[in-house]
């Protein structure tokens, strides 16, 4: 599984997520690349990619929170 966490410096909600991400052991890239956003249209920080599939952060928060669950 490929998991990219998309986020810039000072963001307090993108700390966050990177906290439950390791919290929970989920290895992640984290890319703060403005150009790299701007081309995947991410407007909005922080995002999770997994797979292919961009989750803005509600919904980011909900598959960390029920990873490994199944």
């Amino acid at each position: 599984m490929m998991i990219k966490c998309y986020s810039l410096p000072n963001c307090p909600m993108c700390e966050m997520l990177k906290d439950k991400l390791s919290e929970k052991a989920i290895l992640f890239e984290e890319i703060q690349d403005k150009e790299i956003l701007m081309n995947k249209n991410i407007s909005h920080v922080p995002c999770l990619e997994v797979n292919g599939i961009i989750l803005k952060f509600a919904d980011a928060l909900k598959w960390v929170n029920n990873y490994g669950n199944d």
